[in-house]
């Protein structure tokens, strides 16, 4: 989309950034230039929030809540209502020049078609990209119809393969070979040039440039090359290198990769360094560095060289909302670490671990049990590596055993305690087990790491709250919204400090903000049905409580509101089901001023 490598637009890994709106993008080039923009996303990971936004008209990126599971929201959404609203923006604007970006996701891990296409295909795999096809193809088809199909310029690219077992790599991200990072593309313009195969080296940053040469639009510095030459010579022919980085493994406080790729050569950069002859080995399996060591020297040269270019970037947020879906969607670290450290341990070491993590943590659901004993046992046995003692810290979180959350949280924080998101985790924490300097200094630690972590300022924000500084704990959510303008969190607590200080027209104002951008948000559901009480509206405050509750059943302090709303009605009998419900959930000893609260109220009931 800009024609840039990573190390000069900055973005540098899924999550942890926001894109500079200062690049020019092909969308932002192409509406200055008169076309309508639109863009059609089917996973989180692509975000407005991430900054991709930046130069559409319309950006759909309406990744819907999983209705199976309403307290995991769903990182991805189906080709199907991706191309009905694909359609539907044709027909109102197909009659102008457009740009389109239209991104499906279906064929990733989890494979699971819909059913005509898993009963179809023994693999699931090629049920996805078939039902991929066949989406894509409607689309096809209403061009065709609409006599502008000669005359729209398709491009099709893959953003990378599966290695399904290559290099013992199960699915991608971890290393650079071409199994994962040799990707389709297809360019498909019938009334400007003929149909031809080229077997010269190209990279996904000549698309910007072949884009705005074909639209006739002046040529933007890019780190690509347009791709028209190759249309019009039968015999052009380039002397091109491929960079290629991934930032992934840091995450686990593993070494990263970086890689040049010529015809001949591929050579990777890392702790145990690598050189193929892909005329000899298109495999990879065969390192000849050893025999090779001048030429690996050379492009060890051009990648230092090339890295000392990259931008400087600052970490952007990865708030919990984010974080829980790209976990969902695979991506099982955390924060990111730039530094190339050629000291950390080299992944092909570690893969068969990641193997096995992987495993776990999508049995972690199903088989907890089972799950939780692997994530021990690699916590025992790769020592290095912080990421289990996270998702141990994780699983532990869920089921409110806060003591042993926290003592996993610390064992991560002892493997790197240079990743924030650790930091928050030990203090939120901290905070439910009611050491609150401990958590102060936490989520310190975790602020000066990330200053632009959202979640960081929702947490201090309510260590403010309940100091009664309401001052200072608007002014964290405030900055949340200035970093991330759909965080649901903030807005709700902001609702809450208004309610509190009994401005209960600015209360509603932020509740209903919150839930615009997550409709099921149980504070603010619960916070709204709290006005409606004060106004005496005791049935609409009913049906709010009642929303928090299917959304949430732990969110105990509905029941209450239910009851004390029911009571309100004189509907004593729903009113002392709630509150018995409620007593059989909670403990004494872990929800004491609950316990004691609905303890009462059932006391002074009539009958």
């Amino acid at each position: 989309m800009t024609g840039l490598q990573p190390y000069h637009h900055g973005v540098r890994n899924n999550g942890y950034y926001v894109f500079d709106k200062q690049v020019p993008t092909l969308a932002s080039i192409l509406k200055e230039n008169n076309y309508a923009t639109a863009a059609f996303v089917s996973s989180y990971v692509l975000d407005s929030r991430f900054g991709l936004n930046y130069g559409f008209d319309d950006y759909d990126d309406d990744v819907e809540k999983n209705p199976k599971n309403p307290h995991h929201m769903a990182a991805e959404r189906r080709a199907e209502p991706v191309t009905e609203r694909v359609l539907q923006w044709l027909e109102k604007n197909s009659s102008r020049r457009f740009f389109m970006w239209l991104h499906y996701y279906d064929p990733h891990d989890p494979y699971s078609p819909p059913a005509f296409y898993k009963e179809t295909f023994d693999d699931p795999y090629d049920g996805e990209i078939a039902y991929v096809d066949y989406q894509f193809g409607r689309i096809i088809n209403y061009l065709k119809k609409a006599n502008l199909s000669k005359d729209t310029l398709i491009i099709i690219v893959g953003d990378h393969g599966e290695a399904f077992g290559e290099h013992e790599e199960i699915e991608h991200g971890i290393f650079l070979y071409d199994a994962t990072i040799h990707v389709p593309l297809l360019i498909h313009f019938p009334n400007f040039f003929p149909s031809r195969e080229i077997d010269s080296l190209v990279r996904t940053t000549d698309i910007f440039s072949t884009v705005l040469e074909l639209a006739g639009i002046k040529h933007y510095v890019n780190d690509g090359a347009s791709l028209v030459p190759f249309f019009v010579q039968e015999d052009y022919k380039t002397d091109i290198s491929n960079y290629a980085e991934t930032l992934y493994p840091s995450t686990f406080r593993w070494a990263s990769f970086f890689s040049l790729r010529t015809l001949k050569w591929k050579f990777i950069d890392a702790p145990i360094p690598e050189l193929y002859n892909l005329t000899n080995d298109p495999g990879e399996n065969n390192n000849v560095i050893n025999s090779y060591p001048e030429t690996a020297e050379k492009f060890r040269r051009t990648l230092v060289q090339i890295l000392n270019e990259q931008k400087s970037t600052q970490l952007q947020f990865i708030d919990k909302q984010s974080q829980d879906k790209l976990i969902s969607l695979g991506y099982t670290g955390t924060s990111l670490h730039m530094v190339k450290d050629n000291n950390l341990p080299d992944p092909k070491l570690k893969i068969s671990y990641w193997n096995v993590m992987q495993k776990a943590q999508k049995m972690l659901l199903k088989e907890p049990a089972r799950a939780i004993e692997i994530l021990q046992k690699l916590h025992e046995k790769d020592a290095d590596t912080p990421t289990y003692a996270y998702y141990l810290a994780a699983f532990y979180k869920k089921a409110k055993q806060w003591d042993k959350a926290q003592f996993y949280i610390e064992e991560a924080i002892k493997r790197d305690n240079q990743n924030y998101v650790y930091w928050h985790d030990s203090a939120y924490y901290a905070a439910l087990l009611n050491q609150i300097e401990q958590a102060k200094e936490a989520i310190e630690t975790c602020l000066k790491l990330n200053p632009a972590y959202p979640d960081a300022y929702n947490l201090r924000g309510s260590l403010l709250m309940k100091a009664n500084r309401m001052q200072d704990a608007l002014n964290d959510f405030n900055k949340v919204i200035e970093l991330d303008e759909k965080n649901s969190e903030a807005y709700s607590k902001i609702g809450n400090i208004f309610f509190m200080t009994k401005d209960y027209q600015k209360a509603e104002a932020y509740y209903q903000k919150a839930l615009q951008h997550d409709e099921k948000r149980t504070d603010a559901l619960n916070g709204i049905g709290a006005l409606m009480l004060q106004q005496k509206r005791y049935q609409a405050a009913i049906e709010y409580f009642k929303r928090a509750l299917k959304n949430e059943p732990t969110f105990y302090e509905a029941y209450i509101n239910l009851a004390i709303g029911y009571i309100s009605m004189g509907n004593y009998s729903e009113a002392r089901y709630y509150l018995e419900t409620l007593l059989k959930e909670i403990s004494k000893e872990r929800q004491g001023k609950l316990y004691n609260v609905a303890s009462e109220i059932l006391k002074k009931l009539p009958g």
